[in-house]
């Protein structure tokens, strides 16, 4: 341990006694991760900068860690503002340390709201606990932030495939130049493979996404450990302040770390939740190719990070077999992500208003890893609303002919960047026209991929009990009204023999066994 580390260790053992603070305290605890230290004391927390270079951030001067401490109190404001209270200097000596006081700084430390740890969501997570309604908050507030953010100006150089390409490199670097056990090493070289290949062939996709301005100023560090549930809100904080380059990022990773981290959790059919709850408030579809390498690139990070923490504590045993233990989970994730998972096929929901299609849309999305793109949502873009916006105040009839027509043509483009992306698709919308169908089965033929379609039906009593009851509740992107649904029953032209032969009947008036539902369609897929 070095001198000015040894001291940080003597500052924060001084300050644990009631009579240093200005507020009431409870029991003392210290929290350490690999760069920093965080003292809890109850109601308040005080977090510290460790003296460390580690390459890819350098806490080795005073003056280093209180310029940290107030760019970190800047940035996690614009997601948590009630938590940052304060940057506090910590004067006098290392033995007798007093917050704030009138000599010189000797330490820095963030000043914050302490809250309850056991509910950050990776402990909720842990204890089977993070819901439906923790992955909705998230997708929504976060897209809404990442649209809030001005993207980065064409000169600055954050987002850059030179960039990119540095970072991905770098986490392998990391880890090679700290560990040396062999069955690491045999998991990294692939990735390293993998990962260059990927570059070659995504450059272009990359300097895309750089000059349609999805480089923003993001969170950075977006896992699940810096997510809390307060009071049944998620607050999410502890943002990546000490790196520009790692902060101004593509948005797409961005979310790709918090996927990343509920795989690596276990929580498959929440993360599939989330990237397309966050991707419909988002309206952000075109960057699809790049969704592996992301993850895979996330997964590097967490093992580097792993890495860092096995050679921190070769001293402690169990500590170093816990972090070694976390860098092999990260490195067989990755390995999953570049693995061919076979057929990506469009799967097109038919069906009335009030057949539960967008429902069980969902479901199967969740439990196939797919995407699911909705006309209900796509139609309020063409006119300039949000998911959850209402049409009736728009003078204009939301379901007119020529609207639809452009509705279907939006999805098929949408389609048809999920499909070359290698991602499957589920198109939730009524296909009640077989024009609207066919353009679909020939895209499907273009692409070389299988076409399967979802018969959804109910009695009608049914459906217009469930457009009543929609009606009532709110909060669903459809309006299809009871007039809707007549009209559609009037014009509707039923499935062709060819059609039929592709298509899975689905009574939603009764339970629907989505898991032999989703077994069905990857049989049909592979066919």
């Amino acid at each position: 341990m070095s001198a000015t580390a040894s001291r940080l260790e003597t500052i924060i053992t001084a300050l644990q006694s009631a009579d240093r603070f200005p507020h009431p305290v409870g029991d003392f605890r210290v929290i350490e991760t690999h760069i920093s230290c965080v003292l809890l004391t109850g109601g308040i927390a005080y977090k510290f900068k460790k003296p460390v270079d580690l390459g890819f951030l350098d806490f080795s001067t005073l003056e280093q860690r209180r310029e940290d401490c107030e760019v970190e109190l800047k940035l996690n404001r614009r997601l948590a503002p009630a938590l940052y209270l304060d940057v506090v200097a910590v004067t006098g000596t290392p033995e007798d340390p007093q917050l704030g006081g009138t000599g010189a700084p000797i330490e820095y430390a963030l000043k914050m709201k302490q809250f309850d740890d056991t509910r950050r969501l990776d402990r909720l997570a842990a204890r089977e606990e993070l819901t439906t309604d923790h992955i909705d908050q998230l997708a929504v507030t976060l897209a809404a932030f990442h649209r809030s953010l001005p993207p980065a100006s064409p000169d600055s150089g954050y987002g850059s495939f030179e960039g990119i390409a540095e970072r991905i490199r770098e986490n392998f670097n990391q880890i090679d130049a700290r560990i040396d056990d062999p069955t690491v090493l045999a998991e990294l070289r692939p990735l390293r493979e993998w990962s260059e290949t990927q570059l070659e062939q995504h450059q272009d996709d990359i300097e895309q996404r750089r000059r349609e301005g999805w480089i923003r100023e993001c969170h950075g560090d977006l896992h699940l450990a810096n997510m809390v549930d307060i009071d049944g809100r998620v607050e999410i904080f502890d943002c990546l302040e000490f790196s520009p380059d790692l902060r101004w990022i593509d948005t797409l990773s961005e979310i790709a770390f918090l996927l990343m981290d509920l795989d690596y959790q276990g929580h498959h059919d929440l993360a599939w939740r989330f990237m397309n709850e966050y991707l419909e408030y988002a309206n952000d579809y075109m960057g699809l190719s790049l969704l592996n390498d992301y993850r895979v690139y996330r997964a590097m990070v967490r093992a580097k990070v792993a890495a860092i923490e096995c050679e921190q504590h070769r001293d402690d045993a169990e500590r170093a077999e816990a972090s070694r233990h976390q860098l092999l989970r990260h490195l067989k994730l990755a390995r999953a992500y570049t693995q061919d998972h076979g057929a990506t096929p469009i799967v097109l929901m038919h069906g009335l208003s009030g057949s539960g299609k967008s429902r069980l849309a969902q479901q199967l999305a969740e439990a196939c890893n797919c995407i699911r793109i909705r006309s209900d949502v796509e139609r309020k873009r063409l006119l300039g609303l949000s998911p959850q916006d209402s049409t009736h105040a728009q003078d204009t009839d939301a379901y007119s002919p020529e609207l639809t027509r452009k509705t279907y043509q939006r999805l098929q483009a949408l389609a048809y960047g999920i499909v070359d992306a290698g991602l499957p698709v589920f198109v939730d919308a009524t296909f009640l026209k077989q024009a609207q169908r066919q353009n679909f089965q020939r895209l499907a033929q273009v692409a070389g991929i299988p076409l399967v379609i979802l018969d959804v039906a109910a009695p009608e009593p049914v459906l217009r009990q469930r457009i009543q009851a929609r009606a009532r509740s709110g909060g669903d992107p459809s309006e299809a009204d009871l007039a809707v649904l007549d009209q559609q029953l009037a014009q509707q032209e039923p499935l062709t023999g060819d059609e039929r032969r592709i298509s899975i009947p689905v009574d939603t008036s009764t339970d629907v066994d989505v898991e032999r539902l989703v077994s069905e369609i990857l049989q049909r897929a592979r066919a």
